[in-house]
């Protein structure tokens, strides 16, 4: 279904109490202060080698969120910033599965996000001090998803060559899609 069918909803952070009870910390840490959004897939990974972990959310039809950790718990939203809020030609993703890893050897992790039917996977490549570049066609990637509609992803090493290798689950909205 489209994701304007529903109202957005703001994003959430919890954080663990440490005696199997959590806290709502989504206001004091900084994640409420971005736009309710149709958020569907969310990673946590240190983007820029900071020792801080970062939120990346991908959101259906809405640029996607990079939450940048601050320390100390808070996070200021950097996304359109750092290159990796839309995809190629600058549209807003239909972004569901998301996914982190070095795929260059660069040592950085790269942002791999899965799209809708005619769009293209995504795949925004790490290049340092959180600048992100759109590499889904460099890649081959673009063209070779563009007749998928992904969901899930994984990056792994499938044929144990030290190179990572992506998952992704397809599926669709459409009966008739082809």
């Amino acid at each position: 279904c489209s994701p304007t069918v529903f109202p957005h909803v703001a994003h959430q952070l919890y954080r663990n109490n440490g005696d199997g009870t959590f806290t709502d910390v989504s206001r004091s840490s900084g994640i409420a202060a971005a736009p309710p959004a149709p958020g569907l897939g969310v990673l946590m990974v240190d983007l820029d080698g900071d020792g801080l972990i970062d939120i990346y959310v991908a959101n259906d039809k809405k640029p996607a969120y990079l939450f940048h950790n601050q320390g100390k718990g808070r996070f200021v939203e950097r996304a359109l910033l750092a290159g990796c809020a839309l995809g190629s030609n600058a549209e807003t993703m239909a972004g569901m599965g998301v996914q982190a890893g070095d795929v260059d050897g660069s040592g950085r992790p790269s942002l791999f996000v899965t799209d809708f039917y005619h769009h293209g996977h995504d795949l925004f490549r790490n290049r340092g001090g959180l600048i992100f570049q759109e590499w889904s066609n460099p890649s081959g990637l673009g063209p070779l998803s563009m007749r998928r509609l992904g969901f899930g992803t994984v990056f792994f090493d499938a044929d144990l060559d030290g190179k990572l290798d992506i998952a992704v689950a397809n599926g669709h909205v459409y009966r008739n899609a082809r």
